[in-house]
């Protein structure tokens, strides 16, 4: 009987231990993933001001160093030269930049604004041209 005593006392300090353990790693896990989702807070609260706006200009800007620029003819029998639309370009990059990241993919966005960046530029070129004769 007491042999039956003593095992029962050694499953329950050991039950009582695995549930100390499981809930200090519990609390360490919460407190590890409340300082990251307060640091992304902070983050996004530095990147929502005007500084933020200029940062990520200057990222686009660096991504795009040492990249060719190709300039395309257009209009009527090619002799028009449509002007790639850099704005409008550099929207759908950061979009695609951002969904990429939410995403998790590596370069994901990159290189779909890269392949369709010509003919999207060609076509917000010509969106531009309309909406001048519009105005006029």
């Amino acid at each position: 009987m007491a042999k039956a005593k003593g095992q029962l006392n050694q499953v329950k300090l050991q039950a009582d231990a695995d549930f100390f353990r499981g809930q200090r790693e519990a609390e360490a896990l919460f407190a590890e993933k409340s300082a990251h989702a307060k640091g992304v807070e902070k983050q996004n609260q530095a990147l929502a001001g005007a500084g933020g706006r200029a940062m990520v200009k200057l990222k686009i800007a660096e991504s795009l160093a040492g990249k060719q620029i190709v300039f395309l003819p257009g209009g009527a029998r090619g002799s028009g030269l449509q002007t790639l639309n850099l704005n409008d370009l550099l929207t759908r990059y950061a979009a695609a930049s951002a969904a990429g990241a939410v995403g998790g993919s590596s370069g994901g966005g990159a290189g779909g604004s890269q392949g369709g960046g010509a003919a999207g530029g060609q076509a917000a070129g010509r969106d531009t041209q309309s909406q001048k004769a519009d105005a006029k």
